[in-house]
């Protein structure tokens, strides 16, 4: 929507702007609580704009979004080291889940004061929460050889 040949977009700082507001800390796109350990992810989201004008010389409009990333993964490795006397067996399970959600509100509220001046106010509220779960199951077992030395 254009306000004096201005549009929303660039009240967020052109399509750069809009796409840093998506962006979290973590280097995630619209929502964070990104998990870079593979595995099955589930991700869901809502949210709404809102704008209206109230009376003559304000106009407000905002956003709410909602977003929660569920991360479930399994790996299992075996692995065995052989030296000259001994070798090593070892086998680990690790199960690991990464639950997080995001809640993103943004407001604006434009006062025109005249054709050419307005004040505007643009709080902005940003909640990350994230849980994650690991379990390690780590067996070792040694098996040491027998050399029988033959003498001729």
């Amino acid at each position: 929507m254009m306000r004096q040949g201005k549009s929303m977009m660039a009240d967020m700082g052109g399509a750069s702007g809009m796409m840093n507001a998506m962006n979290s800390g973590d280097g995630s796109f619209i929502g964070g609580n990104q998990s870079s350990n593979g595995g099955i992810t589930t991700s869901n989201s809502v949210g709404f704009n809102y704008r209206d004008q109230w009376g003559k010389r304000i106009n407000v409009y905002g956003s709410y979004s909602f977003s929660h990333r569920n991360n479930d993964a399994l790996t299992y490795t075996a692995q065995q080291n052989i030296f000259t006397d001994t070798s090593f067996l070892t086998n680990q399970d690790n199960t690991s889940s990464t639950i997080g959600d995001n809640h993103r509100f943004y407001f604006n509220m434009e006062y025109q004061m005249d054709s050419f001046n307005y004040i505007k106010i643009s709080p902005s509220a940003v909640f990350n929460k994230r849980r994650r779960q690991q379990k390690v199951c780590l067996i070792i077992a040694k098996h040491l050889r027998h050399h029988k030395l033959q003498m001729e």
